[in-house]
């Protein structure tokens, strides 16, 4: 009966019914009740009933049974505790597979993908699950070259060739570490009683990210033919493909389509792929009214598309009510008040602008520091903005100012418009000159093959300056760039960018 209440809608059962059984006398637990348990905990929205049934696994002596730690493992993983997890998986005297996979994947979903690989190259031996959660580690990370080695290894010819969830985690892969062409290779290849739902949605979320829109919608229609029901997470793929697209009018086709043809109702993620669709287009007063009219109350995600969008179209107005509404939710998230001044700036309201600075000091705000990411040779080298501890440092910095001097040449100005500090302009070039991206770009063209893409991963929205720049870095070397920021993909080949400065 535990074990059917830990598996059913209501897992909560499962703990009531063992704390009658204790409180009844009727058995004492064994090595077999915990594990259900505790993945019974684990679907729970608080970690409290967890670590009640943990003390009761103390005082009953099964702590050290390997069936039992595996199962806390994934309690503590799933609520984001890795730290008490990987004590756990530490204290171990035998790790099992399962040991493994489930501490990979807690590292891989709480966004902590160097770990994760670090724990991989321990490993004797692998399975699907294993794999499935190293290649998200990699997508995470950008880490092209193992992630291609692994699935060259053991999925491409290998035994788990014919498993649909690994087949999307490679594409997945593929397309976020910025092979879009091999990702659709792989779906193109995939055999039609493999193309699962899932397939499809992985498939479509790959497109959005680069900016593939029509692909996208082609993937979308083949979705159809094949008899298959498009599910809400194909319409967030999808309408956020139209969205990096500038495809307006067959976003708002889909977008009532989702209700009308497939009894879908528009969840918040929709309504979001919605406002910032209108709002890249620069129907700022649409989008602002359809966050009226939404039947819920709009989250910060959407008041944070509508504000970017007012940022790039230069609507103070719509602006500064979205500024107010994100800071009245996310009141110690610095990005939010930079944003809002760097907008007010934008309008030359100076003074508006300032203000907003000051309350984030006198709060003792920061904004989050820019960091990059760049793979060489298996090895993850990361980059914070303004930072010059790396071990290259030097050659780094000599490499920098390579670039400044053909950027210079090639007639390149650096934008400055968003360095809001109270110094001048050389000082604030040289701030410009210093962020993350251009440290990971400079170490890519010393240490990368002339015949690679330099990939790298960023964990901001790449900037204006940057942005121009890297189209002028990747005429003047000859390179081809591929940046993925928390927006889309950019590829810089030839001085242009895939985005078509539509970002």
């Amino acid at each position: 009966m535990i074990r059917g209440y830990s598996r059913s809608d209501n897992p909560r059962e499962a703990i009531v019914l063992y704390m009658s059984m204790i409180a009844k006398g009727i058995a004492p637990p064994n090595n077999f009740t915990f594990p259900f348990l505790l993945n019974s905990c684990a679907r729970l929205s608080s970690l409290e009933p967890g670590h009640e049934v943990h003390s009761h696994i103390i005082k009953h002596g099964f702590e050290s049974d390997l069936f039992v730690r595996n199962a806390l493992i994934h309690l503590y993983s799933v609520f984001g505790n890795l730290n008490l997890a990987r004590t756990l998986f530490d204290e171990s005297l035998v790790r099992d597979l399962v040991s493994y996979n489930t501490m990979i994947k807690g590292y891989a979903e709480v966004n902590q993908p160097e770990s994760a690989l670090c724990l991989f190259g321990e490993m004797q031996n692998s399975d699907e699950v294993t794999l499935v959660a190293v290649l998200s580690a990699c997508a995470r990370l950008g880490a092209f070259d193992l992630g291609k080695r692994l699935y060259h290894q053991y999925i491409e010819n290998g035994v788990f060739n014919q498993n649909t969830i690994l087949t999307a985690a490679v594409m997945d892969m593929y397309a976020k570490c910025g092979s879009i062409d091999s990702a659709l290779e792989i779906f193109r290849r995939v055999g039609k009683n493999m193309k699962t739902g899932f397939v499809f949605n992985s498939m479509i979320a790959g497109l959005a990210q680069h900016g593939l829109g029509e692909t996208a919608i082609t993937v979308f229609r083949e979705l159809i033919s094949t008899g298959l029901k498009p599910d809400e997470v194909t319409f967030v793929g999808v309408l956020c493909a139209c969205g990096h697209s500038g495809l307006i009018e067959e976003g708002k086709k889909l977008f009532e389509s989702m209700f009308n043809a497939y009894g879908i109702k528009p969840q918040m993620e929709h309504y979001g792929c919605m406002v910032d669709l209108l709002g890249r287009y620069g129907c700022l007063e649409e989008a602002y009214d359809l966050v009226q009219k939404m039947p819920f109350e709009a989250n910060s995600v959407i008041w944070r598309a509508l504000l970017s969008a007012c940022r790039t179209h230069g609507n103070v107005k719509i602006g500064e009510i979205a500024g107010q509404k994100l800071l009245e939710m996310e009141a110690q998230h610095g990005a939010r008040y930079v944003l809002l001044s760097n907008i007010l700036a934008d309008a030359n309201q100076w003074e508006e602008a300032r203000q907003v600075r000051k309350v984030m000091e006198d709060h003792g705000i920061r904004k989050p520091p820019g960091w990059s990411y760049i793979e060489l040779g298996g090895a993850i080298h990361r980059f914070v903005a303004s930072d010059k501890s790396h071990p290259q440092g030097k050659e780094i910095e000599l490499m920098l100012k390579d670039m400044a001097m053909r950027l210079k040449s090639a007639g390149y100005v650096p934008n400055t418009a968003q360095v809001m500090f109270d110094i001048d302009e050389e000082e604030k070039e040289s701030v410009v000159s210093y962020h993350s991206e251009k440290l990971a770009l400079a170490f890519g063209l010393m240490y990368c093959s002339p015949t690679d893409t330099i990939r790298i991963v960023k964990n901001l929205r790449i900037c204006a300056d940057c942005h121009k720049a890297f189209k002028l870095v990747s005429e003047i070397y000859g390179r081809e760039i591929t940046v993925r920021d928390t927006m889309r993909f950019h590829h810089f080949r030839n001085g242009s960018c895939s985005c078509m400065d539509f970002w």
